[in-house]
């Protein structure tokens, strides 16, 4: 999926949401998932796509709500488990498999504290 765009990436990603049982009522999107094809997705799914974008008033760095969660989590992930900075996996699965398993890890731990 490295060579398909986000917009169009986001209908696949909504029909494997489906098929494995997610019932989504809305997303949060990032500013460049709009358009038609987000749209069209989105209303196949009967889903709210709602777009995180930047304060105009905001001066220097300011982080969006969401978005920033997300890539601090992604963040945490590469810089702790150093088999996440390179996909040395063969196959999507197996990349996958990794990082559902670092992410059991960390919440195991946060458990155990």
């Amino acid at each position: 999926m490295a060579s398909l765009h986000d917009t169009k990436a986001v209908a696949i990603l909504l029909d494997r949401a489906a098929d494995a049982g997610w019932d989504l009522d809305r997303i949060k999107v990032d500013g460049i998932h709009t358009g038609p094809t987000v749209d069209a997705a989105a209303q196949r799914h009967d889903v709210e796509v709602q777009v995180s974008t930047r304060d105009p008033d905001a001066k220097g760095f300011a982080p969006l709500p969401v978005r920033w969660r997300i890539e601090a989590t992604f963040g945490t992930l590469t810089n702790r488990y150093r088999r996440l900075t390179r996909n040395l996996e063969q196959g999507g699965v197996a990349a996958e498999d990794a990082v559902e398993i670092a992410n059991f890890h960390r919440v195991l731990r946060a458990y155990a504290r």
